[in-house]
């Protein structure tokens, strides 16, 4: 009621960073999209995006008003009127990585909350909690808790002398950490080498382990679950981000982080 369409538009499109995503999520084609945000700029009275192939990116004006804008309008939001069974969404660009989405699995299974789960690479607007493995920029309404997961690298038996050639197999996520290239690193220092080979689903990973086809990155959790002999190559501390949105009216957001903290100390304890 209160948030205008023109307004909708701007903070889309900044957000999606695409006019053809943006119209979607907008259920609108790309011309009315374009007039919007034309007749926006007009009335503010300078370039706020540039449009090129589809991609859209801020101009400096753009930022200030996107700074500016995005918490009226999250707060405007919170007052639509909604079910009476709110929906907590928690966002993350690791769903398909087992570790992170197992504590989240088991913190929601203790409560009887109606909970959406999704993929995205960077906090959205609707977003209750944003979980990933790096810092990623949020606006000031939303709050940063830095926690660790303790990661193991692991292989066959066989690579306990750390001599023997074997792919590295890990997701894109796992690639982009800064403790695990430093640990890969340390391993190849003594002596074990192979390539890396990118493989985003984390079933893949493990199927590919069990067929003895290189070493996998995995937590505490998932060790206790191994069926294959293995030998633990390195560990290291994986910094994981959660990110609260501080003026969503969800009343459970401080439960369900704390029940995730809670599950990623009772692994460190386990091993």
């Amino acid at each position: 009621m209160f948030i205008s369409k023109a307004m909708e538009v701007f903070i889309t499109l900044a957000q999606e960073k695409s006019l053809q995503k943006a119209a979607g999520k907008l259920c609108l084609t790309t011309p009315p999209v374009s007039r919007m945000l034309k007749n926006t700029e007009d009335w503010v009275g300078e370039k706020l995006i540039i449009v090129e192939r589809n991609r859209v990116s801020l101009t400096p004006a753009g930022e200030r008003v996107y700074n500016d804008l995005l918490p009226h309008y999250l707060a405007l939001k919170t007052l639509n009127i909604k079910n009476s069974r709110q929906v907590l969404t928690i966002s993350s660009p690791q769903v398909y990585e087992n570790s992170l989405m197992n504590l989240i699995g088991l913190a929601i299974s203790e409560c009887s909350l109606d909970i959406s789960v999704r993929y995205s690479e960077y906090i959205r607007d609707d977003d209750d909690i944003f979980i990933c493995y790096q810092r990623v920029p949020a606006h000031e309404c939303f709050s940063i808790d830095e926690v660790c997961l303790k990661k193991y690298i692991i292989g066959d038996v066989s690579l306990q002398d750390k001599k023997q050639k074997k792919d590295m197999i890990a997701g894109r996520d796992i690639l982009l950490s800064k403790a695990f290239q430093q640990t890969l690193s340390g391993l190849k220092e003594k002596g074990l080498v192979g390539n890396i080979r990118l493989v985003d689903n984390s079933y893949l990973r493990c199927s590919q382990f069990h067929m003895g086809k290189g070493m996998i990155v995995i937590d505490g959790g998932e060790i206790s679950k191994m069926e294959k002999d293995y030998s633990i190559l390195a560990t290291y501390n994986q910094s994981v981000y959660i990110y609260k949105n501080t003026i969503s009216k969800h009343g459970s957001i401080d439960k369900i982080i704390c029940m995730i903290k809670q599950k990623m100390e009772s692994l460190k304890a386990a091993w």
